[in-house]
């Protein structure tokens, strides 16, 4: 991934001779490969929003039932077609991959102390 980061860099230095051009380039493309996840995840975000009060009522309703609870909370997702991972991004994908001190890259491998740590 990094690689292909700097790949991009090059390309984009060769086509404009000023690395802060390339660096703004390389950051507008990434955003635009980005925003298809970026508004699928607040369209869901959003839907998830609208189905809080319908949430809360059946939450006091099955109150000592999870089970019942959550049966008829998927019956409200399937009638109004909202899926409650919709919010979940690649960017949550990535902070909790990071919480969980799973290897992402070898510099962020466990034991690496970051700037600031002790």
């Amino acid at each position: 991934m990094f690689e292909l980061a700097a790949r991009l860099i090059a390309i984009f230095y060769a086509w404009t001779h000023n690395y802060a051009v390339a660096i703004g380039l390389v950051a507008v493309v990434v955003m635009l490969l980005i925003t298809p996840l970026t508004l699928k995840s607040t369209k869901g975000m959003l839907e998830m929003q609208r189905l809080q009060p319908e949430m809360r009522r059946l939450q006091a309703e099955f109150k000592g039932d999870r089970q019942k609870m959550n049966e008829a909370m998927m019956k409200m997702y399937q009638e109004h077609k909202v899926n409650p991972l919709a919010g979940w991004t690649g960017r949550d994908t990535f902070y909790y991959l990071q919480q969980h001190g799973l290897p992402l890259h070898p510099l962020f491998e466990r034991g690496y102390r970051r700037v600031g740590q002790a």
